[in-house]
């Protein structure tokens, strides 16, 4: 049972570019046409005429309902889908998914006039749709997730030899400084670059973490992150690498890989940093 929650608490890679959705969405969308062309369950062999055109438009419904899912509703419910994703979460959205496509499948269904509008029919046609779109789903779900776990994994390994190899950064200059300043300009802060760990998103404020005498401080400013980011371009050590995070990759011992990206290592293990899969490439652009 442990293993089971473990597996379900799994990061799950999520797609979040418009590419990697239409490919998802095309990929289910063929698999339910070309399953029903073949096969034709259900009683669809005994449909008299235009066999093909109503199998593709089941196809058709299902990828554009997979392309709202995976585009629309994650900007509408920004705050549960910026959390971490996991597999547990992917499989009940497929499961959301998989209700609307069979309810959309059944209204086109009975506007064709094939079936009446009665409630058993309805069930019916959520029982085929399940049974049918469990398959490809699950699949993709599997193949995606190791998929996105091997190639991290390897990556990750990479850039601990080259973390171990040498500075992978520009030399530790003492001198070099940042100013942060906060969202009304009167109050800021100024660090040795060397000296930061990384700052982090606090609702309206962020914090900043830094080291003072080898001890572990932190302060709070008033600002948004992409503001500080803004501040910090003239330092290339200080990358953001979470919709919540900025590191100074300099500091950085390990790198550890998942299937939804990375987490970075930081002050012997003490600290562990995330990266989201949008940032990915950056850090390993700087890690080379």
């Amino acid at each position: 049972m442990n293993t089971i929650t473990q597996f379900l608490q799994c990061p799950y890679p999520r797609q979040e570019g418009l590419r990697g959705s239409i490919k998802s969405a095309v990929f289910v969308g063929l698999f339910i046409y070309l399953f029903l062309e073949i096969f034709q369950p259900f009683g669809l062999s005994r449909i008299p005429e235009n066999k093909s055109h109503i199998f593709a438009g089941y196809g058709l419904i299902t990828m554009i309902v997979m392309l709202i899912f995976q585009t629309f509703i994650p900007k509408v419910l920004k705050t549960l889908y910026q959390r971490n994703w996991t597999i547990f979460k992917e499989i009940v959205q497929s499961i959301g998914v998989l209700f609307i496509i069979g309810l959309c499948n059944f209204l086109y269904t009975a506007a064709i006039g094939l079936v009446n509008t009665e409630l058993y029919t309805l069930l019916l046609f959520q029982f085929f749709t399940i049974l049918i779109g469990a398959i490809p789903i699950t699949v993709q779900v599997f193949i995606e997730q190791n998929r996105a776990l091997k190639q991290n994994l390897q990556e990750a390994v990479k850039m601990n030899e080259r973390i171990r190899a040498a500075k992978f950064w520009s030399a530790d200059d003492r001198e070099e400084t940042v100013t942060l300043v906060s969202e009304n300009e009167k109050n800021r802060a100024v660090f040795n670059v060397s000296d930061l760990l990384y700052i982090h998103a606090a609702d309206n404020y962020v914090e900043i973490h830094f080291l003072e005498n080898k001890n572990i401080r932190s302060t709070l400013l008033r600002n948004s992150l992409k503001r500080i980011e803004e501040q910090i371009t003239d330092s290339p050590s200080l990358l953001r690498c979470h919709r919540a995070y900025i590191v100074n990759i300099s500091r950085i011992e390990e790198v550890e890989g998942n299937s939804d990206g990375y987490k970075l290592t930081l002050n012997k293990g003490r600290i562990i940093v995330p990266v989201s899969r949008s940032y990915t490439r950056a850090l390993g652009t700087l890690i080379k």
